[in-house]
C-alpha cells in the first residue's frame, strides 16, 4: 500500500491537512518542534484507515475530535499492487457516529463500499493487513521500541500462520460437535441393534406360515368343490335312479312284446304258408284233402281261390316277424344303453363320495361308511337310501372339517399379520440402523479428517514458525550491520523473539541488557523492519509505506545519519518510509519534506 495523498478536517491539531503528490518511493521526513503535529500525520492515516489511532480506541475516538467542533473528515488516497488508485473517506461526530466509504479515485458517487463493517472487509483484503499488524509492523508510533510477543495475532499474521490457526481452531471448535454426533449415532445403533435383538424374527418363518396358508386355502377350495360336486351328484343320483328303474322297466316291457309278437308271427307264418304250400302243392295228398274238407266246413264261403292269399299272410306275417325281431333288437339296446347309464351314473357318484371321503381322512367309522356304500352300489335300484343316508353324513362332516380348517385358516391369518407387522418392524430397524451406521462412518471420517488436518496445521505452523524465526533473523541481521556502523553482524532471535546479539568486541553474544539504550533501539528497529519484511512478503503485493515515529529517539547524530542512509536500501517493497524527528542531519537527503509547526492550525504540504 503506497500513500499518495491525505485530507483532513477538524482531526486532532489540524484545521486544516494537506499532503499531496507524496513520493512513491523514498524517505519522506516529517519534523518540528514537540506538539508541533508530527505525529498527528501518521494518527490521521491510522483513523482513515481503521477507524481509531494507537492512542484512542474506537470508544474514545471522539476526543480525536478538534476541539470546539462537531464534526470531521479525512480522505485518503493510496494504490495497492493492482495498479488502481483507491480513496477512503471516513466522518466523526461528537456523538462517536462514524461514517466511511471506500471508493476508487475519480469516482466518489460509486463507492465499492459503505458503512463500517463492509469497509473494514474491503480494506482488509485491499491492502492486506488490520490494525494489529499494522501498529506491530508498518507503523511505529512514538513509543518505546520493544520486542514483539510472539504469539500476538500481529506476528502471527506476520508469520503466515494466524490463518491456519484460525482454521485449526474452527476445527477444535467442531470436533467436540462431531464427537457429540458420533456418540449419538454410536449409541443410536446400539439401541437399534438391541431391539432387533429382542425382536428376534426367526428366519424364515413368515415364508412358512404363507405357505401353510396357501395350502390350506387350497384344501379347503378343494374340499369345498368336493362337497358340492358330492351334492350335485347326490340330487343327480336320487333322481336318476328311480327314472332309470322306470325306463328300464318300459324297455323290459317292450323287449317282453316284441318277443311274443315274433313267436306269434312266426308261428302263424309257418301255419299260412305249410297251408299254402299243403295245399297248392300237395293238393292231391290225403292231408291236403283233409284241409280242404275242414275248411269247407268251418269257413263260411271258403272257395278254393283263397287258398293264393295264403301266400300273401304268410309273407306279411314273415315281415312282421321280422319288424318285431328288430323292435326287440332296439329295446335290448336300449336297456344295455341305460345300464351303462346307470353304471356311469353310480361310478360317477362313487369318485365324488371317495374323493370327498379321501379328503376327510380314515377312521372306522368312515371305513364303515364306505363299505355300505360300496356294498349298495352293487345294487343301485335299492341303494339311494343308504347313498343319502352315508352322503348326508360324510358331508356333515366335511362341513365341521371345513369349518376347522376355516377356524385355522383365520389364525394363520392372523399370526401372518403379526409376522408380517415384525417383519416390517425389522426392516424399519435395519434401515434405521443402516442409516446411523453410515453417519457413525460419516462422522468418525470427519473426525479422523478433521484430526489429520489438526496434525498438519500443527506442524505447517511449526514449520512455518521455524522458518519466520529464521528469516526474521537473517533480515535483520543484514540491516542491522548497517544501521550500527558495523559493530554488530549477528543476531540469535528464538522461538519467544528473545533477541540476543553478537559483539565482534567480545566474540560472543550478549543480551540486549548488556548494550547501551541507542544500540537497543537500533536492534529493536532492525527487527521490526524485518517484521515489516515478512509481512509484505506474506500478504502484501506491491511496495508498501512505513510509518516510523521517532524511531531515532536516544540516537546520536551519527547513528541516525547512518540509519538514514540504510532505511531506502533495506528492501525494495519498504519503499515510502515516512520518517518523523525533531531535527534531521542536514546532509541527509530526502524526497520529501514536511515541516511542522505548533502555532499552526493548518498543515499544506506538496512535493516541490
Amino acid at each position: 500500500m503506497i500513500i499518495h495523498a491525505v485530507y483532513a478536517e477538524n482531526l486532532l491539531k489540524y484545521k486544516k491537512l494537506v499532503l499531496e503528490d507524496l513520493p512513491e518511493k523514498g524517505l519522506i521526513s516529517i519534523s518540528g518542534q514537540n506538539e508541533a503535529g508530527k505525529s498527528t500525520t501518521g494518527e490521521v492515516i491510522c483513523f482513515a484507515l481503521f477507524g481509531r489511532t494507537f492512542s484512542l480506541s474506537p470508544e474514545k475516538i471522539s476526543k480525536a475530535l478538534r476541539w470546539g467542533e462537531s464534526r470531521c473528515q479525512v480522505t485518503v488516497t493510496f494504490s495497492v499492487g493492482d495498479g488502481k488508485r483507491y480513496q477512503v473517506t471516513r466522518y466523526l461526530d461528537d456523538d462517536n457516529n462514524q461514517g466511511v466509504k471506500v471508493n476508487e479515485e475519480g469516482h466518489e458517487d460509486a463507492p465499492l463500499a459503505r458503512g463500517i463493517s463492509a469497509c473494514e472487509t474491503l480494506l482488509g483484503n485491499l491492502i492486506g493487513f488490520r490494525y494489529e499488524e499494522f501498529i506491530e509492523s508498518f507503523y511505529l508510533a512514538q513509543r518505546e521500541i520493544t520486542t514483539p510477543h510472539p504469539h500476538s495475532h500481529a506476528v502471527k499474521t506476520m508469520a503466515g500462520i494466524a490463518a491456519l490457526e484460525e482454521v485449526a481452531q474452527s476445527i477444535e471448535v467442531a470436533l467436540p460437535t462431531e464427537q457429540e454426533s458420533l456418540d449419538t449415532a454410536t449409541g443410536r445403533c446400539d439401541e437399534l441393534s438391541q431391539q432387533l435383538t429382542e425382536l428376534a424374527l426367526e428366519e424364515g418363518l413368515l415364508a412358512r406360515l404363507q405357505q401353510q396358508q396357501h395350502e390350506l386355502s387350497g384344501a379347503l377350495e378343494q374340499q369345498r368343490r368336493a362337497a358340492e360336486r358330492l351334492q350335485e351328484d347326490v340330487k343327480g343320483y336320487a333322481f336318476m335312479i328311480p327314472e332309470l328303474s322306470v325306463r328300464k322297466q318300459v324297455c323290459r316291457g317292450q323287449r317282453s312284446r316284441s318277443r311274443w309278437f315274433v313267436a306269434l308271427s312266426f308261428i302263424l307264418m309257418s301255419v299260412f304258408l305249410g297251408g299254402w304250400f299243403l295245399l297248392t302243392e300237395q293238393a292231391e295228398s290225403r292231408p291236403a284233402q283233409q284241409v280242404s274238407l275242414w275248411l269247407l266246413e268251418n269257413v263260411d264261403g271258403w272257395q278254393a281261390s283263397w287258398v293264393g292269399w295264403g301266400l300273401t299272410a304268410g309273407l306279411l306275417l314273415l315281415l312282421s316277424g321280422f319288424f318285431f325281431l328288430s323292435r326287440s333288437g332296439v329295446a335290448k339296446r336300449n336297456l344295455r344303453a341305460l345300464m351303462q347309464e346307470q353304471k356311469q351314473g353310480v361310478e360317477k357318484f362313487q369318485q365324488s363320495f371317495q374323493a370327498l371321503h379321501e379328503l376327510q381322512g380314515e377312521d372306522d367309522e368312515r371305513a364303515a361308511e364306505r363299505a355300505r356304500v360300496t356294498q349298495a352300489l352293487a345294487e343301485p335300484e335299492n341303494s339311494l337310501s343308504v347313498v343319502q343316508e352315508c352322503s348326508a353324513a360324510l358331508l356333515v362332516a366335511s362341513d365341521e372339517s371345513m369349518e376347522r380348517n376355516q377356524q385355522q385358516d383365520s389364525e394363520l391369518a392372523s399370526s401372518i399379520e403379526v409376522e408380517k407387522g415384525r417383519c416390517r418392524r425389522e426392516l424399519e430397524l435395519q434401515g434405521m440402523r443402516q442409516a446411523f451406521e453410515e453417519k457413525q462412518a460419516e462422522v468418525e471420517m470427519r473426525i479422523q479428517v478433521r484430526e489429520t488436518a489438526l496434525a498438519l496445521l500443527e506442524g505447517s505452523c511449526r514449520h512455518i514458525a521455524v522458518r519466520f524465526n529464521r528469516d526474521v533473523r537473517s533480515m535483520a541481521g543484514e540491516s542491522l550491520p548497517s544501521l550500527t556502523d558495523g559493530r554488530y553482524q549477528h543476531l540469535e532471535v528464538d522461538a519467544d523473539l528473545n533477541v540476543r546479539v553478537f559483539s565482534n568486541e567480545k566474540r560472543d553474544f550478549m543480551v540486549l541488557d548488556e548494550v547501551s539504550s541507542g544500540t537497543q533501539r537500533q536492534i529493536m528497529l532492525a527487527l521490526r523492519l524485518a517484521l515489516s519484511q515478512e509481512l509484505v512478503n506474506t500478504a502484501i503485493e506491491g511496495g508498501q509505506f512505513l510509518f516510523l515515529d521517532e524511531p531515532f529517539a536516544f540516537f546520536d547524530e551519527q547513528r541516525m545519519r547512518s540509519s538514514l542512509k540504510v532505511l531506502p536500501k533495506i528492501s525494495r517493497e519498504l519503499s515510502q518510509i515516512f520518517v518523523i524527528s525533531q531535527e534531521f542531519p542536514a546532509d541527509v537527503a530526502f524526497d520529501m519534506n514536511i515541516r511542522c509547526a505548533r502555532s499552526t492550525e493548518e498543515l499544506i504540504a506538496t512535493r516541490e
